[in-house]
């Protein structure tokens, strides 16, 4: 388990003080690839900087194992620093050292001897797709190749948490899916807990389980994708699947119902209009695979096809037509929460 406790960091600058994190908390699973989403000024570029120590954090604490980083002394800290690999948005390969040697260069640091290093780092670069270029130099490689030596590198002290910032940013579309594939395999084969610092909502759905939205330095929103998007009031979840609102005709109640695995493919809607007589129009929305799972937000309306129990007023008589009978939305949302969908009065 990667988590922080109630993390603050404030910058200050002569009389003007900037509170880059306010109180994040954060419980990042062994084994999930986790999110952080947030606009430019969000915070996340400082917490990934405090995640791995190389910014202190003002107050607050950083634990690995349930072992608190910020408690450690400067030697015990280098040392843990091995379990958290880095993957930059620039790469930040060494020029004057070919493939192998960039990939080598931190177990140097660490004392591994020669024929280990270059063992270690040949394995590496065939996972990455680069043994053959392994002793060109980052001139000779293009973008995604570049961002490829950065991940084997950073997987080189086989840490157990990989941070990635922006790792995709500098990158076409077409070499960011091949780098977030490459990601997701890196987090299969070694079971590496990989933490994406991104901006770009694409990222979260092609390859996260779970992820964290931060604004003003705080997380307002955070957990299992499937979970979020299957709460009609999650933040998160109406940015990783919005709707664009349709408004209501007359005689007209719109709700926003919420889709996971379970029912994204079940024919609840159409058992809907047959049991309690109601007649149901999608009006936007749809179903994505997000965090490994079928999920769905759909805006609907409602209006009564019959008149009936479920559909007139108190008092209403049989014979009341269906365009002056009223839909009872909290029967139809008890009817679809039994079914395991979620549903909100869509204003």
């Amino acid at each position: 388990m990667f988590r922080t406790e109630e993390l603050v960091k404030t910058f200050t600058h002569g009389s003007s003080r900037i509170e880059a994190l306010r109180g994040v908390s954060l419980a990042i699973p062994q084994g999930e690839v986790y999110g952080i989403i947030g606009r430019s000024g969000a915070g996340k570029s400082t917490l990934i900087r405090c995640l791995n120590l190389l910014e202190r954090p003002t107050s607050g604490r950083v634990l690995l194992d349930d072992e608190d980083l910020t408690a450690l002394p400067a030697a015990t800290l280098r040392s843990r620093r091995r379990r958290i690999g880095m993957v930059f948005q620039h790469f930040h390969l060494l020029s004057s050292r070919s493939v192998l040697g960039n990939v080598t260069f931190p177990l140097e640091i660490q004392g591994i001897d020669r024929a280990r290093r270059r063992a270690r780092a040949l394995e590496l670069l065939d996972v990455v797709g680069l043994a053959d270029r392994a002793d060109d130099y980052p001139s000779r490689l293009s973008g995604g190749q570049k961002q490829r030596v950065g991940i084997a590198r950073a997987l080189a002290g086989s840490p157990r948490v990989l941070l990635c910032d922006e790792a995709t940013s500098a990158l076409d579309s077409q070499t960011s899916e091949q780098i977030l594939d490459l990601l997701g395999e890196v987090n299969r084969v070694f079971g590496v807990t990989v933490v994406l610092i991104t901006h770009e909502m694409s990222v979260v759905r092609a390859i996260c389980t779970s992820a964290a939205l931060m604004e003003d330095g705080r997380v307002v929103d955070s957990g299992p994708l499937v979970e979020r998007v299957g709460d009609p009031s999650s933040d998160l979840g109406r940015l990783l699947l919005p709707l664009d609102p349709a408004p209501a005709a007359d005689g007209e109640r719109h709700l926003l119902l919420t889709f996971t695995d379970a029912t994204a493919g079940s024919p609840v809607l159409s058992q809907l209009a047959r049991d309690l007589g109601v007649d149901v129009t999608i009006r936007s929305g749809g179903v994505e695979r997000i965090g490994g799972a079928e999920v769905g937000r759909l805006q609907v309306s409602l209006r009564a096809s019959l008149p009936g129990s479920l559909r007139g007023s108190p008092g209403s008589s049989p014979g009341t037509p269906a365009g002056d009978a009223t839909v009872d939305v909290d029967a139809v949302a008890g009817y679809l929460a039994e079914r395991g969908v979620g549903t909100q009065v869509h204003a």
